[in-house]
This record gives structure tokens, C-alpha cells and sequence, in this order.
């Protein structure tokens, strides 16, 4: 399993006051209200750009956006939502680069002089017009093969129905991609465009993935309690990791991050425990390494006294805890001029008074760590793991056939889940008398299910949708 690097930031004193600062304040000006919500790195002109729900930066009037230059900070024009000017409240969720553009995306409606819903367009020097823009909020967007998606809660761009996902040419807009539930995040992954929302309907649970050939189908679930749900999804070199709150994702016990590789499921320990409500709010790939922002118990084992954001590093099957008493939510982290740098809505570090935006100054400083065992499960798409038996039609609406080449089998066992992993058909010890069995589900809902074949050692697992 490749190394990955886990970093959330912590309500937990780790150590005494007096114990030599982790984190130091970035800049000398920080947002006098507000929290900066989002950040991005525009690497060829070395310029670190921030997004939030403040109003002044530098003594600056910077409504949501501002940029760093590494010696000091700039405006960008006057910011978003200039008829509202008493209060600006409106989050940014994302900040990328597209065709040597800076986009913003939010919940905003405004940026600089135009009416721009949602997502808006910085040239360098000024706003841009966008033409044709959303009429509700952007969560997330992702850039893959020179084309741009977006994911939120919009049911058009323009005059043109889109509902929730869309993507973009540079010129056009397309709504090839329009699924009816919403999306709070997105991401292209293997020639796929996986999302994940809040949607418990028509067989979708969490995550829907868009293929060119069959188009939206319902994706992987999640187990948990009823607060269960996904924040965000995250390619990290050859897995997509899913992160939220859950235990499972599907069957892989995995609590609030696991990974996919579009065929098997990677589970990482107990991530940050399965008590308490633990979360990850973000994921980010800096220098070859992940880090993580979220609330946690435990990690790899260790446990940790009371409910904290806290700092974690995940290298092959090893966690290792480390950081200091940050006193409020780390919205998002970067890499800059070589130094990691955190934002969001703290105020102190370790009773330091170190506000809204941070750099790590704490080098190889590490407090305790632990090994796992890391779990791997397959999930085949459409197909099967054994060249012996098969699954037709796939979809079907229900009523379907496993074909068996051999039928020298003892006794097997067949077991079918949902996407939350809940058993809902079982056939124990069942002896094989021929090379087809028949099997009726006609009565579950439509949706994703995974059906496994057990005999002696051996397992076979397959997806199949009914329709």
C-alpha cells in the first residue's frame, strides 16, 4: 500500500505550554473577522491565494478573496458580493486553476462588478466575466483531461437545465452530466467522474459514478450512525479516498477515510476511531504526501483523552501522532515556498495567539505512534473475480443467474448487500447440483447490490445493479 501522510490539527495539548511552538503565525496580518475557508497555490507565478468569510486582509477591504506574494498581501478588486457591503457571510469552497485562470467557487452571487453565481473568474489583474454562470452554489470542482467539472447545487447555467454537475470547455458548457440529487464533492478518477451528496434514493447512497458508456449509477455507501455521511473525496497516486464520517465504506471497515481503486476497497486502520462523532473534514496531496483535517478519538490504536482535531502521519501501516492545542476548526492546508501553511478559524496555538493562518515550524517533531493492519476487499465492476463462475444479466431487474463451470463444490454459501453493507438475501450451505441457479430479488428497490460466493477458503464478490 503506498505511504501516505495524515495531518489534522488539534484541540489536544499534547504537551505543556512551555514546549517549544509547532506552528507560527503566517503573516502579520490576519483576518479581523471571519475565518478563511479555502486556499490555493498558483506554483508558476508563486502567488498563495485565499478564500473566505472575512471582510479585511493588510488593512485591505478584501470581501473573500485575497492573495499572497509571500512578503505581503493584495485585494482582489473589492472582493465578492459588493451590494452587501454591511456583511459578507458567503463561504468559498474551492479555489483551481483553469486555462492560466484563477476560478473561486461558492455560495457568493457577486465578483468585483458582476453578477456571477457561484463561481467566478480572477485574470490576474481583475474579474472576469463569467457568461453563462449557475443559479445556486458550486461545492467542489475538479480539472481532468483540460476540461473543468463542477458539483453543487444549481439546476441551471443559464438559460440551460443542469442540474448539479456540469462541465466546461473553456467555452461551453455541457450538461452531458446531470444528476438530479446534488453533490458536495467531485472527482475524475480512471476515465470516471465519481460525486458524493446527500442523496438516500433510487439506490443511490452517498456516491454516484458517471461512466461515458452507462451514465450515472449508484457507487459505493457508507455505514455509520445516523449522522453518517461523506465530505469529500481525494485522488492520492493510484486510490480515490472517500473521507467523512462513517465506520464502512460498503462492507470495508475503514472509520472516516478509506481507499478505491475502482476495483478493491483499502482500509486504513481505525482512522480517527468510531465513538464521539469523529470526522475528516479534508484531504490534501502536498509534496508527495496526504494530509488530513478532522476531529478524531484515536488513530492507529492510540487512543486520545477527549474529542480532538488533531496531527497524524500514516507511512505504509504505521500511524504516528504529533502537534499542538489549536483552539478551532483548520478548513484547508497547502504547500507553500516550502513550508506547510493551515487556515481556517483559530484564533490560538497552544495559548499562543496565532489567528486564521499558520505555517508549521515544528519540523520532524512526532509525539506516539502505532502500527495496523491495513485490510484490502475486492469490489469488481460488472464482472468477476473467478474465471469459474458468472453473474447475467447485469443489470437485470431483479431475477439473474449464477453459471458455475464446476460444480464439485461441497457445499456454498451465498450472501447479498446493499451499498450499506446491510444483508438482505441469504443461501447458507447450498449443494451444488448443477451448473445454473436461478435467483429471484425481484422484490428489493433498485439500486447497487454485492453478491459473494463462499466455498471452503474461497470468495467470489461482484456488483450488479437491478433496475
Amino acid at each position: 500500500m503506498q505511504k501516505i501522510l495524515l495531518i489534522l490539527m488539534s484541540f489536544w495539548l499534547l504537551k505543556s505550554s512551555s514546549q517549544n511552538p509547532l506552528w507560527a503565525q503566517l503573516t502579520p496580518s490576519a483576518p479581523v473577522s471571519g475565518d478563511m475557508t479555502s486556499m490555493f497555490v498558483d506554483s508558476a507565478n508563486n502567488i498563495l491565494y485565499i478564500g473566505g468569510r472575512f471582510e479585511y486582509l493588510g488593512g485591505k477591504k478584501c470581501r473573500g478573496a485575497a492573495r499572497w506574494n509571500g512578503t505581503a498581501w493584495d485585494s482582489m478588486g473589492i472582493g465578492f458580493d459588493r451590494d452587501n457591503m454591511a456583511n459578507f457571510s458567503n463561504d468559498v469552497k474551492k479555489i483551481i486553476k483553469y486555462k492560466n485562470k484563477i476560478y473561486y467557487f461558492g455560495t457568493f452571487i457577486q465578483a468585483g462588478p458582476f453578477n456571477t453565481t457561484g463561481m467566478a473568474v480572477w485574470n490576474g489583474t481583475s474579474w472576469d466575466s463569467t457568461g453563462a454562470f449557475p443559479n445556486g452554489g458550486v461545492n467542489d470542482a475538479d480539472v481532468y483531461k483540460d476540461t473543468l467539472y463542477i458539483g453543487g447545487d444549481f439546476t441551471k447555467i443559464g438559460a440551460m437545465t443542469c442540474s448539479s454537475v456540469a462541465k466546461y470547455d473553456g467555452t461551453n458548457w455541457y450538461n452531458t452530466l446531470s444528476f438530479p440529487y446534488g453533490a458536495f464533492g467531485i472527482r475524475a478518477f480512471k476515465n470516471k467522474i465519481y460525486i458524493i451528496g446527500p442523496y438516500y434514493t433510487n439506490g443511490y447512497s452517498l456516491t454516484a459514478e458517471w461512466n461515458y458508456l452507462t451514465g450515472w449509477k449508484p457507487s459505493l455507501g457508507v455505514q455509520g450512525n445516523t449522522a453518517k455521511t461523506l465530505n469529500g473525496l481525494e485522488r492520492i497516486d493510484t486510490l480515490l479516498y472517500f473521507y467523512g464520517r462513517f465506520t464502512h465504506l460498503s462492507t470495508m471497515y475503514s472509520p472516516c477515510i478509506a481507499g478505491y481503486s475502482g476495483t478493491q476497497l483499502y482500509g486504513v486502520g481505525d482512522g480517527g476511531g468510531v465513538n464521539n462523532y469523529p470526522t475528516i473534514h479534508n484531504v490534501k496531496y502536498i509534496n508527495n504526501k496526504a494530509y488530513l483535517l478532522g476531529i478524531f478519538e484515536s488513530m492507529g490504536g492510540m487512543t486520545i483523552p477527549g474529542i480532538n482535531l488533531g496531527v497524524a502521519e500514516l507511512t505504509g501501516s504505521q500511524y504516528c501522532i504529533y502537534g499542538q492545542n489549536i483552539d478551532n476548526v483548520v478548513s484547508d492546508m497547502v504547500g507553500y515556498n516550502n513550508e506547510l501553511i493551515i487556515s481556517g478559524s483559530f484564533w490560538k496555538v497552544n495559548n499562543d495567539s496565532i489567528k486564521k493562518i499558520a505555517k508549521w515550524i515544528g519540523g520532524n517533531y512526532t509525539y506516539s505512534c502505532s502500527t495496523f493492519t491495513p485490510l484490502v476487499s475486492g469490489i469488481q465492476d460488472y464482472n468477476t473475480n473467478s474465471n469459474n463462475i458468472s453473474l447475467y444479466p447485469n443489470p437485470n431487474n431483479g431475477i439473474f443467474t449464477l453459471s458455475f463451470k464446476d460444480v464439485s463444490y461441497s457445499a456454498i454459501n451465498i450472501t447479498v448487500k446493499n451499498v450499506l453493507g446491510q444483508t438482505v438475501y441469504e443461501r447458507p450451505n447450498f449443494k451444488l447440483d448443477n451448473t445454473e441457479i436461478k435467483i429471484n430479488l425481484a422484490d428489493l428497490s433498485k439500486g447497487i447490490y454485492f453478491i459473494t460466493v463462499e466455498e471452503r477458503n474461497q470468495a467470489f464478490t461482484t456488483k450488479f445493479i437491478i433496475n
